[in-house]
């Protein structure tokens, strides 16, 4: 990830500082342009609301949209060539979801570059470099995309990614006996330590020669396996890919979005193939065949 145009698009309710001061750490870092779109020109004219904005370093354009909408958004992000879009998670309330204009579920699917997710309660100082990175393979389907980013960013800072595969529904079958009981351990094991060759062979040999590589492989819902393992490697960043259109996999997007109401940390979620050339989207391509292969136990 190295943009060169980063899009923070505020939400009618007001600015989320932890969202804007991420997105304005990462344009100094990259020395990239920061856009900030108001939902209405009265509030870009309020210029209260970027009284806690440290400019300094920043390429900072302000403008507005003549509507708060989500096709709004998507289409200045299209015209300014955005590299990346940087949200605020929606923030939970007594068990609600309140639901902003700047919704990052609505988003996923329609936006074109990548976007980050950041908690609207996220502590500390705004990261620039990600040193822990979660890349779940039960998410949507643009996994090749994901992974290929995660290694980019692992890459950059030396770190180590986890790759995260869930055995969702496991057993598959009821166990009435102890005898049955101890097949599916086995059964398990198998499962695991098989699953955990093929996501190994997935990662390019040059790769670990930058950066360390772990596979996790653990039974139940995909949502929760992500959130209960990026709490238990301390992750900052968890990196996911977002559905190809058309996709009918509900289940993998329902695990996207808790993920994305629910993560401490950042989440960039990734498009199927953005922005790359007919080798590059080729390469993706194959990777995802490969591992839908691995999933379905049917070689591509």
């Amino acid at each position: 990830m190295n943009p060169s145009v980063i899009l923070y698009p505020v939400d009618p309710s007001g600015l989320q500082a932890a969202a804007l001061e991420q997105a304005a750490a990462l344009a100094r870092w990259h020395q990239a342009e920061l856009h900030v779109l108001f939902p209405t020109a009265k509030q870009q004219l309020d210029q209260r609301t970027l009284a806690s904005l440290d400019a300094a370093g920043l390429q900072l354009v302000v403008n507005a949209l003549a509507a708060p909408s989500i096709p709004a958004i998507v289409e200045y992000a299209q015209t300014v060539a955005a590299d990346l879009l940087v949200v605020a998670a929606p923030p939970r309330r007594y068990g609600i979801r309140w639901r902003r204009v700047v919704d990052a579920d609505a988003l996923i699917g329609m936006i074109e570059c990548p976007m980050m997710v950041v908690p609207a309660d996220a502590a500390g100082v705004p990261r620039t470099s990600f040193t822990r990175i979660l890349c779940p393979t039960d998410l949507p389907v643009g996994l090749g995309s994901a992974f290929r980013e995660a290694l980019g960013l692992a890459q950059l800072s030396g770190g180590r990614i986890t790759l995260l595969h869930a055995l969702e529904g496991f057993p598959y079958q009821p166990v009435y006996s102890s005898g049955g009981a101890m097949q599916v351990v086995r059964e398990y094991r198998e499962r695991v330590a098989q699953t955990s060759r093929r996501l190994l062979r997935s990662v390019p040999g040059d790769a670990l020669n930058w950066c360390e590589v772990k596979v996790k492989v653990m039974a139940g819902a995909a949502q929760r396996a992500i959130l209960d393992t990026a709490e238990a490697i301390d992750a900052d960043l968890i990196v996911v890919g977002a559905a190809k259109p058309g996709s009918q996999r509900r289940l993998s997007r329902s695990a996207t979005t808790a993920v994305l109401q629910r993560a401490s940390c950042p989440v960039l979620v990734v498009p199927h193939s953005p922005y790359v050339g007919s080798e590059a989207a080729a390469e993706v391509t194959m990777m995802d065949q490969r591992l839908e292969g691995w999933r379905t136990g049917v070689p591509a």
